[in-house]
């Protein structure tokens, strides 16, 4: 998985141009598809938008024709998250490979584009690593604790799968049964 913002809005940058065979009987076969990548304005989250002002030099900026007041280039920063591209345009994890690898080392990378690490999630509360797997559901619903967080650092680190799908699908019974713990 990689994400990048870039300092253009809706931005392209091609990776492979697709191929394809012409057949006898005038069909056409695809050999190799053609990828791409659209950077859309929507994709950035406010950390990435910072992270971009910080980052990139924005010459020529807008301004405003009623006002005359510099519109600010955070509105420019556009993402591209390669995981939703390849659900997205069915690539397999070859190409979506292939395109996080080009865009890495694109002449473009570092001055038009560049890719945004995701910080590790912080661990959910003091004992977590020692809590037996069976009881985090339990004891994450106790202390009231962000169950979107307790997923991302599970899935960071021992990545146990049914850890992962009870935090994913708590019932409603697990979730009455737990008494909220507050200090």
């Amino acid at each position: 998985m990689a994400r990048f913002i870039a300092k253009y809005a809706r931005y392209r940058h091609g990776v492979r141009t697709g191929r394809f065979m012409v057949l006898q009987d005038g069909q056409r076969q695809e050999l190799s598809k053609d990828l791409f990548c659209k950077f859309e304005t929507y994709v950035p989250t406010d950390e990435e938008r910072e992270l971009g002002l910080e980052t990139f030099s924005f010459l020529g900026l807008p301004e405003d024709r009623d006002t005359n007041a510099p519109v600010s280039p955070r509105n420019r920063i556009s993402g591209f998250d390669s995981v939703v591209a390849q659900r997205d345009l069915d690539w397999t994890d070859e190409e979506r490979e292939i395109v996080e690898t080009a865009l890495r080392n694109s002449f473009a990378y570092g001055d038009e584009f560049i890719e945004v690490t995701q910080k590790a999630a912080a661990k959910p509360w003091p004992m977590y690593d020692s809590a037996d797997p069976e009881t985090i559901l339990t004891i994450a619903l106790s202390i009231g604790a962000d169950l979107d967080e307790v997923y991302r650092y599970e899935s960071e680190n021992a990545n146990r799968e049914e850890v992962l799908k009870a935090l994913a699908n708590p019932t409603e019974e697990e979730q009455d049964d737990a008494v909220l713990i507050e200090a």
